[in-house]
């Protein structure tokens, strides 16, 4: 067997044959990690692509949303999404459409604020951990929703003040 016939088109989610469409059809992945790009270039016909199919893409367009969306669409019912994300997500009005996206169909468990220099690229992150709701629920419907936070480093001035 060549590479070329175990090759995946990780875009093709609904092909059974070339894709993933026999766990998309029983509902989706029960598990979507990622690290997705962040500020990749995207034309005039990507941009409107985007802004036709996916409901994050707002303004910016930027790429990490998209990905990030189609995380989202990737769930099935019960799964866990787990993504290394710009600190702009928590923030950024350009962001504000991504986040309604993800309460209209997940429960924040957990943020994890990473020191801006963790990775090469000096851009601050957070690790968001989230659960599916169920159908037709949304954050807006829980009567509570514990969140976790944790800021690295564990010696920061924030988890001393925390703690004491």
């Amino acid at each position: 067997m060549t590479m070329s016939d175990t090759a995946i088109n990780v875009f093709d989610w609904h092909d059974s044959k070339h894709g993933f469409g026999s766990i998309m059809a029983a509902g989706g992945f029960d598990a979507v990690i990622g690290n997705p790009p962040y500020g990749a270039f995207a034309d005039e016909h990507q941009t409107a692509y985007y802004r036709k199919n996916f409901e994050s893409a707002g303004g910016s367009c930027d790429s990490f949303a998209v990905f990030v969306d189609q995380g989202l669409c990737s769930c099935d019912r019960a799964a866990i999404l787990g993504m290394i994300l710009q600190s702009a997500f928590v923030s950024s009005p350009s962001m504000s459409r991504l986040r309604e996206v993800m309460i209209s169909r997940f429960r924040p468990l957990a943020f994890a604020s990473l020191p801006y220099d963790v990775f090469a690229a000096y851009v601050d992150t957070v690790i968001v951990v989230a659960e599916r709701l169920r159908k037709h629920k949304s954050l807006r419907d829980l009567t509570q929703a514990i969140v976790s936070l944790s800021v690295f480093p564990p010696d920061s001035k924030y988890n001393r003040q925390r703690t004491s």
